[in-house]
Order: structure tokens, then sequence, then C-alpha cells
């Protein structure tokens, strides 16, 4: 009840922002009928959220392909004919000057390199992002905030990286029993000791590798920004479930709406964005659903912005912190005025039910 009165001070909290802002007395009006409405009775109250809740799981369907209807037809597609009107230029070549359009890769290929899943098997990650993420304290907090509940037991984080994450699921975790942390590439490896030093006693063990590596079973698997990296992820959501102790948990955080992909992601090698749609059916009947949701809204408008007009394939370390000190803050507000129905990131928590043969 207590998370009920929350969301509909929120809304109220907003409402009455937008309408002193903007000098709306018949909305401030019915806010403050709203509001007193869900003091007096609580099912009245009840009545509100439900409400909201069916209006902006509504406009979290329609406002993304509004926003994007608009600016496909009044931008991009007048500057698309300008851009063929005056460019003589081959159009696959636009930005490419060169001859060719193959991009010759002098990395030697075993027959094993073929039997592994992960898309480089080098094992040596090309996104130099990491360095920069870790500045991205805010948003660590409030996506970590939203999953700690389900991180419990003996924890295998998979794609660890410089294990900046690690630190936010073992503080003040006393559900979490140990965690381990598996990354492929042996540099990243070597830095997590280094980010983790206090909480070194919570770090069961750092292994270089993939899930493919791993032979026993967990409480809790973990998978923050690695699934799009992975070519092949159906399989490897079949190798996650036979690692996964009954009722464990798997926690999934990936990028949002493959509308959004960009540069950005080409550059870190993401194979693909997702929608809630996209990640349950990679995930099947394999695994029940607990909760699925977005966060991040502000972000998603960032996303597009660089999609569009920006078009920026790396990031700089003032984008992260104007992102991270502002724009998070906005979304931690907004987020729950729009009840997650549309964000930058999404998460999916699923559960092992079977049982154990």
């Amino acid at each position: 009840m207590k998370n009920n009165y929350k969301s509909t001070l929120t809304i109220v909290l907003g409402f009455i922002l937008i309408s002193v802002y903007f000098n709306l007395k018949p909305l401030l009006i019915i806010t403050i009928i709203i509001g007193l409405a869900a003091i007096i009775s609580e099912k009245l109250n009840d009545i509100i959220i439900r409400i909201w809740g069916k209006l902006t799981a509504i406009l979290g369907l329609i406002m993304p392909n509004i926003l994007l209807t608009i600016v496909f037809y009044l931008f991009l597609t007048p500057l698309a004919l300008i851009n063929r009107l005056y460019k003589n230029k081959n159009q696959i070549q636009l930005i490419n000057s060169s001859k060719s359009t193959f991009i010759v890769n002098k990395r030697d290929f075993s027959s094993e390199s073929l039997e592994k899943i992960w898309w480089n098997m080098n094992i040596e990650y090309i996104g130099k992002e990491l360095d920069y993420f870790k500045e991205a304290i805010n948003w660590k907090n409030y996506f970590s905030d939203k999953i700690i509940k389900y991180i419990k037991g003996d924890v295998l984080e998979v794609g660890a990286g410089i294990g900046i994450n690690t630190n936010f699921f073992t503080k003040n975790n006393k559900r979490l029993s140990s965690i381990t942390c598996l990354e492929p590439d042996k540099k990243l490896c070597e830095k997590i000791i280094t980010n983790n030093h206090n909480n070194l006693h919570k770090i069961n063990e750092i292994i270089t590798g993939t899930i493919e590596d791993i032979d026993k079973k967990y409480d809790t698997i973990i998978y923050i920004d690695v699934l799009e990296h992975i070519e092949k992820s159906k399989k490897e959501i079949e190798l996650i479930k036979c690692r996964l102790k009954k009722d464990g948990c798997l926690i999934i955080l990936v990028p949002a709406y493959n509308y959004l992909f960009s540069e950005f992601d080409k550059n870190i090698g993401h194979f693909r964005r997702y929608n809630k749609a996209m990640l349950n059916e990679e995930i099947d009947n394999q695994l029940e659903l607990k909760k699925i949701f977005y966060l991040d809204s502000m972000g998603f408008f960032a996303s597009l912005v660089n999609k569009i007009f920006l078009k920026k394939s790396t990031l700089s370390i003032n984008n992260i912190k104007f992102w991270d000190n502002f724009l998070i803050k906005i979304s931690k507000i907004s987020d729950k005025l729009f009840f997650h129905q549309f964000g930058k990131s999404l998460i999916g928590v699923y559960q092992k039910i079977e049982s154990e043969r």
C-alpha cells in the first residue's frame, strides 16, 4: 500500500509542477481533487493507480512510434530527398572513401573458433567505453537497486568486465554468499581485483572464459549489458539454464529497442537491441518470467537524438557525466510516472522452476 501512495504522490507532484509552470489552473484543480481522493479512500487510490497504469502502458506503446513517425517524415525523408537530388556519389559508399566495402581481417582462426559462440573469441573486448562508464555511479546505483533483491546465494556474473558492477552487487547485500566473476578478456579480468578491493572477501573466483567453461550451478546468474554482444544468444540461454540451480534466477540487462541501434552499438560489438517481446522470445519456455521493465526514459530520448542527428560512434567522458548526473536523476522520476513502459535499457528477471533431474 505504501508503494501505491508513493506512486500517487509522484503523479500528483508531477502534475502540480506542470500546472504551475504552464499556469494551467484547471489541471491544478483536477490534480488537487485526485490527491484528496487518494487520501480519503484507499479504494479510490487503487483505482487512480490502475487507470494511470493503463494510460502509461498505452503511451509506452504508441509514443515511441509517434515520435519516430514525426522524425521520419518531417526530417529524415526531406533530408534523404535532398541528398538524392544533389549527391552523385555511390550511395553505399557515402562515408567510405575506399574503392571497396570489404575489410581485411588479419586475425587467425582455428576450428575451435567456429565452435565458440561468443562474438570475439580472441577474447579481447573491442569496446573502449568501460573505463568511461565506471564513472556512471548514479546509473549503476539506479539499476542495481532494482535487481538487488533477486541477487542471492552463490552468484555468477557473466561478462564482468572490469568489475565495477560487481561492487554494487556485493555492497551491503547480506543475502549474497559469494560471487564468481566470469570475463572472456584476460586484460579486463586483471582489473576486477583492483576495482573490488573492499569486497574481495565476497569474490569466490575470477574466471577467464565464457559460460561454456563453467561446470557448477548457481543461485543467481547475472548478464549486465552482455547478451547483446553474443551472436548466438539463444544457445547461450540454453547453457545458462543448465547452470542454474532449482528456483535460481537469471537477471538480464540489455539495451532497448532495435530502432535505436546506432554506430555506437556497432562500435562496441552489439549484434542487436531488445524489446520485451524479443527478450521473452529468446528465453522462450526455458525459464519463467518474474519481472520485466524498462529503465531510463530520458536516456531513450538521448539515444534517439544520437541515432538520428549526432550519429556518434563513441562517447566522451563529458557525455557520460551529463547523462549520469542529469538525465538519470530525471529518469528516476519520469520512469515512475510512466510505470517503466519505455526506456534506454530493459531488465528481465527469470526463474528456473522445473525440478532437477
